[in-house]
């Protein structure tokens, strides 16, 4: 069955009780209701300069740079069944283009000890065709130490010990930055979803989860180096640097889609649903489409 007739059934069967569904594709709506992001940004948009906020509008984000909007982002032809056929994403070169937000902390209110975050990203080029490739990152904005924070990215050919892997790192390596690193071999034109999570009340801080299953885990400390310590972790970046000077042998060339932060850790359990959400067993979900239909058709009617 067609995800926009999922997405149809969900929002008859769900109005008035909840205010939050049917707000984009089904997955966007399984997302807001079932782990409750602080923003969520699907960058449908054609146009920009702001990524519309799906979680009350508030916390919009700002397209960064020239942006070729409007690309296909995961669909159901490719597998992503709850997606919407014509999901969107944007595209971009490498260079310094980016999605920002710089209030995540000041304004958004998620601190900087337990937080998640989840892009979707599709890079267009060999990853060992650049240095690195960062994909999603949260620190400070370009200051004169600059201050790099929670960064995640692929290796490319600066780093030789995890071409094609994800990398971590929270600072300089003159500050006593950490890495930690996947074992999973990326490919160029796939799409991957990835979540960061930091809980500071853990032993092991960092965990990051690709496509649903564990890929990194380790301890990495916040690294308090920052002239403003007001504004520690206030910028949130997919698809470049969150100190947002990086060149074009940073950023990551392809597409990205479906960004979200929460203002906790997630469970490795919801990590894996957030990906599942987007591929549903066939079966079930016919099934239980079928059954919102019955409910929604011959339940609501025989009630007036």
């Amino acid at each position: 069955m067609p995800s926009r007739w999922l997405s149809l059934i969900t929002c008859l069967a769900l109005l008035p009780a909840a205010s939050s569904v049917c707000t984009g594709s089904l997955y966007s709506d399984l997302v807001i209701d079932n782990t409750s992001p602080v923003i969520y940004w699907n960058l449908d948009e054609t146009s920009g300069p702001s990524a519309a906020d799906l979680v009350g509008g508030d916390n919009p984000g700002t397209y960064y740079g020239a942006l070729s909007q409007g690309n296909a982002g995961p669909r159901p032809g490719e597998g992503f069944g709850n997606m919407d056929p014509g999901n969107r994403a944007p595209a971009w070169t490498g260079n310094t283009q980016a999605v920002e937000y710089t209030e995540l902390y000041t304004t958004a209110g998620v601190d900087r000890t337990a937080y998640s975050a989840q892009v979707w990203f599709n890079s267009s080029s060999a990853f060992l065709s650049k240095a690195l490739s960062y994909v999603l990152g949260r620190g400070n904005g370009y200051s004169a130490g600059e201050d790099l924070r929670d960064q995640v990215f692929v290796g490319g050919n600066y780093h030789t010990v995890l071409p094609n892997k994800l990398g971590f790192l929270n600072g300089r390596s003159s500050d006593g930055g950490f890495h930690l690193y996947g074992t999973r071999t990326l490919q160029k034109d796939t799409w991957y979803h990835l979540v960061l999570v930091r809980d500071d009340s853990q032993t092991e801080n960092i965990k990051i989860y690709l496509n649903g299953e564990l890929e990194i885990h380790g301890t990495a400390p916040w690294l308090d180096i920052s002239s403003n310590p007001a504004g520690v972790g206030d910028y949130l970046s997919t698809g470049n640097r969150s100190d947002f000077h990086a060149t074009d042998w940073l950023g990551l060339e392809g597409r990205w889609d479906e960004v979200a932060v929460w203002d906790r850790a997630l469970s490795a359990e919801e990590a894996a649903r957030l990906f599942a959400f987007a591929v549903p067993e066939p079966t079930s979900v016919a099934v239980w489409a079928l059954a919102l239909a019955g409910w929604v058709l011959f339940g609501r009617r025989r009630k007036r």
